[in-house]
């Protein structure tokens, strides 16, 4: 697979995408993804086990509204991933402006160990002040478990959608990547058609650490 289809890969969930009215971020369906890999042409990944709430740790600390939960194990111990958001909210402080709304997203990793858990990392991102119409949550499928790499570290993929605007307008789309508590992004803008043949956004750039990954990971 060419470095070139990396775009597609980014963007293709947002193909369907126009206008600020469809561009709307949906909630990650409770259904596995990539469980039990056995393709050869599919990306080397662990299991990835889908849970409820009842089945994670005692004594998880978290914020926001549980939106999608799941298990995998690596060569590091079982892990728990849960996302969630905040919904939209009004703003508390909102200044000079006459009313405005919030949004945030969490996305965390914790391991299990001898101790109990402890978190591998955090994703933390948000949009306040919000004087129009505004949307942010993680986009449907694009969680991923893999190890492209094959050195027994889980890569876990995360993609989400943000926006607050008052036209048809690009949303940011972020794709984080973490292999281990190492960070990898790709942060870009969704593809809108905005008539008469004329379109807006698809650009994209890869941080430090995608740009340095393995061949495998950049292709993937």
């Amino acid at each position: 697979m060419k470095k070139t289809y990396l775009i597609l890969s980014l963007f293709s969930l947002a193909v369907a995408i126009s206008g600020c009215k469809n561009d709307q971020a949906v909630e990650l369906k409770d259904t596995p993804v990539n469980e039990n890999v056995s393709s050869d042409k599919a990306p080397a990944s662990f299991k990835v086990e889908s849970i409820s709430k009842s089945q994670l740790p005692t004594g998880l600390k978290f914020e926001g509204q549980v939106k999608f939960l799941r298990k995998y194990s690596d060569n590091s111990g079982e892990h728990y991933v849960v996302l969630t958001e905040s919904g939209i909210l009004p703003s508390k402080n909102t200044g000079d402006i006459e009313y405005g709304n919030d949004a945030k997203i969490y996305a965390y990793d914790f391991l299990m160990t001898n101790g109990g858990t402890q978190q591998t990392w955090r994703i933390h991102d948000f949009i306040t002040n919000c004087e129009f119409d505004l949307m942010m949550g993680f986009k449907e499928n694009s969680f991923n478990v893999t190890d492209l790499d094959k050195d027994g570290t889980a890569e876990v993929w995360i993609m989400y959608a943000m926006i607050c605007t008052s036209d048809v307008s690009p949303s940011e789309l972020k794709l984080i990547m973490y292999e281990g508590d190492k960070k990898h992004a790709m942060r870009g803008y969704t593809l809108v058609d905005i008539g008469n043949g004329e379109k807006m956004g698809g650009e994209y750039k890869m941080d430090e650490n995608f740009s340095s990954s393995a061949k495998e990971v950049q292709d993937f």
